[in-house]
């Protein structure tokens, strides 16, 4: 596994299991390079891995629409709305807030059985959202997207950080010097 500053994060565990056909489509995805090329190309990765990843974990019926990915727009779990309500402890419009929005929102939608990824790729969040269609719970999302990126995308995982919520985030470049090269990923352009 790849090394990572944070000693005391609680979600990265070598001894996580992921499946093997799992790993291989983490790695096939990540040798893909999924943050190069056009939009339409990134796309058309994102689908492929979508479809590999839902073979290896037994979820293939799960629908990606990955039409709102785009190069402006930061990946958001939640809208603004939402996120406004939420920090402001306001239950009755977070519900409102919640229950009225849905496009621009990346997000597993249970009715239509549908992982839905606007903005700017992230893998991590990505996993979590695969995680979430597969039935697993909250800390059990965050674990397997975290080990996951850890180990299909090795080289992005070394120059990032993972927080206390299990959020990873890219450390900045002039802070912290690239690990040696390796043959297993190369995206270097975006987040996660």
């Amino acid at each position: 596994m790849p090394e990572n500053t944070n000693n005391e994060n609680t979600w990265l565990n070598a001894e996580y299991e992921i499946a093997d056909g799992v790993v291989r489509a983490l790695k096939a995805w990540a040798r893909s390079k999924p943050w190069r090329g056009s939009l339409a190309q990134r796309r058309n990765k994102v689908h492929h891995a979508h479809v590999m990843l839902g073979e290896a974990m037994g979820v293939s019926g799960i629908t990606l629409n990955a039409n709102q990915l785009d190069d402006e727009s930061p990946c958001s779990l939640f809208s603004g709305a939402v996120a406004e309500a939420l920090e402001h402890g306001d239950s009755e419009a977070l519900i409102e807030a919640a229950n009225g929005e849905g496009d621009g929102i990346t997000r597993f939608d249970t009715a239509s059985n549908t992982i839905f990824l606007c903005g700017k790729l992230s893998v991590v969040t990505y996993l979590r959202l695969l995680a979430e269609a597969a039935g697993m719970n909250h800390g059990d999302r965050i674990r397997f997207a975290v080990n996951g990126f850890a180990r299909g995308f090795p080289r992005s995982f070394a120059r990032s950080t993972v927080l206390p919520d299990g959020t990873i985030v890219k450390r900045d470049a002039d802070a912290t010097p690239d690990p040696e090269p390796q043959d297993d990923d190369d995206e270097t352009s975006q987040q996660d």
